[in-house]
């Protein structure tokens, strides 16, 4: 792995916070807050209810933008603009490995 690429994933790997963005079927953006796991092939994934409006949109246009990084504002660290294609996955040895605790509250 190259360095700026293990840099890079190296930020994204905690659990943080980030802002996702989607479009709308009339293509105007769409903002929302989702906690997102990084792994070392730069893959990001969040959670969520499979009729969530971001699936439906995603389902529509596979576009999307995200920003994170940035978990203390006091402190420079580098933050993240992402742009790229979404999927939605239901695969249960996916949705397993991406598992932690911190999802037991919101889902079952």
């Amino acid at each position: 792995m190259s360095e700026l690429k293990s840099r890079i994933a190296g930020g994204l790997q905690p659990v943080q916070l980030a802002n996702l963005a989607t479009l709308t079927a009339e293509g105007l953006p769409w903002t929302r807050y989702v906690m997102i796991s990084g792994d070392e092939n730069l893959t990001l994934r969040c959670a969520t209810f499979r009729m969530a409006r971001k699936v439906i949109q995603i389902g529509q246009n596979p576009e999307v933008h995200l920003c994170c990084g940035v978990q203390d504002p006091e402190n420079e660290t580098p933050y993240y603009q992402i742009q790229g294609h979404a999927e939605v996955t239901t695969d249960p040895a996916e949705k397993e490995a991406f598992w932690n605790a911190a999802l037991e509250p919101v889902f079952s």
